[in-house]
């Protein structure tokens, strides 16, 4: 049994779109998978928002796929006297293995990930305000965002925040105000919000609030790409360009909700 021609097309077009860079591709049906219907990207980021964007409008839904995993699953057909049966390994054992290790909610069903591909998972990484913050910000957020207060002191800024939530005029305002924290050693300029106070006169008032203290460590969880190092006998993290991350390493947020778990 071969590959049938649609298929075939499909993969000398993900392997051009690797060639070129990219990382990812989201696609809607694998039976009936199609060279029109596939989109190809660098990042997953870039690959979530079209999913994002595709999903409401389209009766098909997209998911995402690491382009390697795809062109493994499109070129692996059953051969006559042979049954190929990929390598598992437990996610318990993983836990186990790294406990600040776990998986996005979706995939609790799947009781094993496999050893040779890619898969989600959750980093808890532990936050020390006193060390791992090193300012303290208020943003009021409009068409633009703007800074209006700032300190090394979480406690000055949060008095701050809460008394200019006092203050707001109830006659005709409009005004999103943000409490947020900067992460000491993101890989990028990363804001991390505490707390947001929105009023409009019309939509009325609210206060969203994180269970943070900015005075004791917390959790924070991170979103990685992971895949089983057969040799090393060890896992090793991605980030969302599949390069190679230290674990606890805070990135940019994912939603991984789009990956496609039919990889496994």
């Amino acid at each position: 049994m071969s590959v049938n021609k649609n298929k075939q097309a499909v993969i000398v077009q993900l392997k051009k779109d690797r060639r070129a860079g990219a990382r990812w591709c989201a696609f809607k049906n694998m039976a009936r998978i199609r060279t029109e219907e596939i989109k190809c990207f660098h990042s997953y980021i870039q690959a979530a928002k079209f999913c994002e964007t595709e999903n409401k409008k389209s009766n098909g839904v997209y998911k995402i796929c690491v382009i390697t995993d795809l062109l493994n699953r499109l070129q692996s057909y059953p051969v006559k006297g042979k049954r190929r049966i990929p390598t598992e390994i437990a996610k318990a054992m993983l836990c186990k293995k790294y406990p600040p290790l776990s998986f996005p909610l979706y995939m609790e069903h799947q009781p094993c990930v496999p050893a040779d591909r890619y898969f989600p998972v959750v980093w808890y990484r532990v936050v020390n305000p006193l060390a791992d913050i090193p300012l303290w910000r208020v943003l009021l957020s409009g068409n633009r965002n703007t800074v209006v207060f700032g300190s090394k002191d979480y406690c000055s800024v949060l008095d701050y925040f809460m008394k200019r939530c006092s203050e707001v005029d109830m006659a005709d305002s409009r005004e999103e105000l943000k409490l947020q924290a900067r992460i000491h050693d993101a890989s990028f300029d990363r804001y991390l919000e505490l707390y947001r106070f929105y009023y409009h006169t019309r939509r009325g008032c609210y206060m969203l609030g994180k269970k943070i203290e900015g005075t004791k460590p917390f959790l924070l969880p991170v979103t990685y790409f992971a895949k089983y190092n057969q040799r090393l006998k060890r896992l090793e993290f991605f980030d969302e360009c599949l390069k190679k991350i230290v674990s606890g390493k805070i990135i940019g947020e994912m939603n991984v909700q789009y990956y496609d778990t039919g990889c496994y």
